[in-house]
């Protein structure tokens, strides 16, 4: 899977920035099951663009 590849070496927004229209860095980035965010406060807030 490239995209997770690209999303652990870091290399993500550098290759798809170019490719994908309307690319955002934060589209890199998946939500906290809200289970999780409430289980460990700690946790909070959601990460960024959701």
């Amino acid at each position: 899977m490239r995209f997770f590849d690209l999303q652990r070496t870091g290399t993500l927004d550098a290759a798809l920035s170019g490719i994908k229209p309307g690319w955002n860095t934060t589209d890199m980035l998946w939500p906290l099951p809200q289970s999780e965010l409430i289980i460990s406060p700690g946790l909070a807030p959601q990460n960024p663009g959701y």
